[in-house]
């Protein structure tokens, strides 16, 4: 009888604090899912292995050149790249998922990591892009302020059967990259969204249509931004063009999501300032005069993500002026 009490007693006090019963392996002690911390939206599977891929990059005209390949399920969720060379206007970097032979990215690589209408290199520290340039050293003799930047991005990249990534250019290409890399283990499915990229420019922009961002059908949500802007026509300041407007699931007047003008809808006020926050900033911005203004500025929709069912169009109101941006958005593939 003694026995019977005490083991009674052992079971409750497992059961309470909810450990293994005897015999049993332990519990995994990693949460099955967790938020990621650039895209809280999206729910990444916990139990995975860590994995790096680095790559000596030799990029030849015309030849695609891999930076990243596996089967399988896992997640990109950090990647690294530096270039020997200044100058990789012509450089693009291309994004497939799960086999499609349709890549989720294309675009040129400069304009994916944030640095837009072929502006001087600039400091990006965000949720989702961050860039070190060089040109801020001037204590090492030895380090050339012409030197290229180290360029991160931790946007998270799923996959559920397999991932590639490569780099194209028209010229030779040289650097090195890092891929950081969740493997999934077996039976573990990833989210069902993917990384998808839309670049769109005009030099300048059409002020008599507005300035489109992305335009998308599908299930999916906004996940950030950068846009970048060079002013052409000075008759007012380059912020007063009314700002944004987003259109979700083929809603029109009043269903719709109004900014107020460009420095509003980036969070600031009266103009720009070089700040920098995780989901908003300025990384750069030139002011000649009132109305001589140019800049560069990122939003990223982490604590408010914009989801659509069934699509999304994204504008800004134009002006005489240039205009780059870059939209991230997670989509399910058709």
């Amino acid at each position: 009888m003694r026995q019977l009490t005490v083991s009674l007693w052992i079971l409750t006090v497992t059961v309470i604090l909810g450990l293994p019963a005897v015999g049993q392996p332990p519990a995994d002690p990693f949460p099955a899912v967790h938020a990621d911390p650039a895209v809280p939206l999206l729910q990444l599977p916990g139990r995975f292995q860590a994995r790096r891929t680095n790559s000596r990059i030799q990029v030849e005209p015309g030849k695609p050149f891999p930076i990243f390949e596996a089967d399988g399920a896992g997640c990109i969720r950090h990647c690294w790249f530096v270039f020997g060379q200044r100058e990789i206007a012509d450089l693009q970097i291309v994004i497939e998922t799960d086999g499609t032979n349709s890549p989720q990215v294309r675009i040129p690589f400069r304009s994916f990591f944030g640095t837009l209408l072929g502006f001087d290199d600039y400091h990006i520290d965000s949720a989702g892009l961050v860039n070190f340039p060089n040109f801020t050293v001037g204590n090492d003799p030895l380090l050339s302020p012409t030197m290229q930047p180290g360029w991160n991005c931790y946007l998270p990249i799923p996959f559920a059967k397999g991932c590639r990534m490569w780099l194209e250019a028209t010229t030779p290409t040289q650097g090195a990259s890092m891929i950081d890399w969740q493997h999934y283990q077996d039976g573990v499915e990833p989210p069902p969204f993917r990384l998808h990229a839309q670049r769109n420019i005009a030099l300048p922009a059409n002020q008599a249509e507005p300035f489109r961002i992305l335009e998308t059908r599908g299930i999916g949500f906004l996940a950030g931004y950068v846009m970048g802007y060079r002013q052409q026509n000075h008759d007012d300041m380059v912020f007063h063009n009314s700002g944004t407007r987003m259109l979700v699931d083929g809603a029109t007047d009043p269903h719709r999501l109004d900014g107020m003008n460009v420095e509003d809808d980036f969070g600031f006020a009266w103009g720009f300032n070089q700040y920098q926050t995780r989901w908003v900033g300025c990384p750069y911005r030139v002011n000649r005069s009132r109305n001589d203004q140019d800049g560069v500025f990122y939003r990223f929709f982490g604590p408010d993500p914009i989801p659509y069912r069934e699509s999304l169009v994204f504008t800004s109101l134009a002006r005489g002026d240039d205009y780059e941006s870059v939209a991230f958005y997670y989509q399910i593939p058709e």
